[in-house]
């Protein structure tokens, strides 16, 4: 069975982790404005380029 995350409608935290070895919990949650702050971040940094990333809490 695979974990799964909920993304929330909640505020900008910056309290957020991404990489690639990244494993979710079923408690994981993280707020579409964190994820829009990593996108817009990985447009300057192209760390994670053509890999696939984990993000959550």
């Amino acid at each position: 069975m695979r974990a799964g995350f909920v993304l929330t409608n909640g505020p900008r935290t910056g309290r957020y982790h991404a990489g690639t070895e990244l494993r979710l919990s079923f408690t994981a949650k993280v707020s579409r404005a964190d994820i829009a702050e990593f996108m817009l971040t990985e447009l300057h940094d192209n760390a994670y380029l053509h890999r696939a990333v984990v993000i959550t809490s």
